[in-house]
């Protein structure tokens, strides 16, 4: 089933300083934003960064053993992920 939305992990980033006029940035990531509530016999696919802020659901895969086309863009993957 599509999703019906984003998920996303709100993020800010403060300017620590600059390198070579650079700018450096310390992120923080905060609350995670647009995740349905737990569905019975439902699994959602989230990005790696949303299951880590997320380790107390066990509805939530990410995408494992990637496949790369011959330019390294990533086509499919093999496995999902829970952990």
């Amino acid at each position: 089933m599509p999703s019906e939305g984003l998920v996303r992990c709100s993020q800010l980033d403060v300017p620590t300083g600059t390198i070579a006029g650079i700018t450096i940035t310390s992120t923080t990531y905060g609350e995670v934003e647009g995740l349905p509530e737990p569905v019975p016999n439902t699994y959602y696919i989230v990005s790696r960064l949303v299951l880590t802020a997320c380790s107390d659901r066990n509805d939530l895969l990410v995408p494992n053993q990637v496949v790369r086309n011959e330019h390294g863009q990533i086509v499919g993957c093999q496995s999902l992920a829970n952990s």
